[in-house]
């Protein structure tokens, strides 16, 4: 079975839905989502074997949890058939990708991550 770990923040949450809704039977998709509140739970439906982690705030300034990416850090992946896709804050990303390009050696090819913000830049880009 393939293994497919996501994660991201409230501002990925879209984008968490669709890829979860779209996914076949038979993929194993360990999801950790950083949430404002206990409040901000969703459902999301998928055919796929889904487990979702939600980790709310409560209260945490929005950019200053490690939760998320330390969630996504540990997660249980076969190391020959893993994909990552994670989205956040720009900081929480860098840190994520590094960790399995160089602690894990993943290929960047395995890897989808992007920034969808940073903290303090209003109009910031990811490169």
């Amino acid at each position: 079975m393939t293994h497919l770990p996501r994660g991201g923040d409230e501002t990925a949450l879209p984008a968490i839905g669709a890829i979860l809704e779209a996914l076949p039977p038979g993929l194993a998709v360990d999801v950790f989502v950083e949430i404002p509140e206990d409040a901000d739970v969703q459902i999301i439906q998928s055919k796929a074997d889904v487990e979702i982690t939600w980790l709310p705030r409560n209260g945490r300034e929005v950019g200053t949890a490690t939760g998320l990416a330390e969630a996504v850090m540990t997660a249980n992946l076969p190391e020959d058939k893993s994909e990552v896709w994670f989205a956040a804050e720009a900081s929480a990303v860098r840190t994520t990708r590094r960790y399995f390009q160089l602690d894990r050696g993943m290929p960047s090819e395995r890897l989808t991550m992007s920034g969808y913000w940073k903290k303090g830049e209003p109009d910031f880009r990811d490169r």
